[in-house]
């Protein structure tokens, strides 16, 4: 059976690499029009190991540089979990 509906498509393409790669922890990032939320996630155990977002930097910088911070802590955080 072929499914042509583009989003299930690509669930079940991330869902099958997902499943592949247990013991790698998933990056997950969500994007707004102003902020940007990010996780660290070990899909062997079911937990997030480290998460931020940009709406805590009272910063006035663009969203380029925003992503970079948060990108910076995230990878601060996860040494330490």
């Amino acid at each position: 059976m072929i499914i042509h509906d583009p989003k299930i498509r690509r669930l079940r393409r991330v869902r099958q690499k997902i499943n592949h790669n247990k013991g790698i922890p998933r990056l997950s990032v969500y994007r707004s029009n102003q902020h940007l939320w990010a996780q660290i996630i070990d899909d062997l155990h079911g937990k997030t190991l480290a998460s931020g977002n940009t709406k805590v930097l009272k910063t006035k910088s663009t969203k380029t540089e925003k992503a970079y911070t948060l990108g910076q802590e995230i990878a601060k955080m996860a040494k330490t979990a």
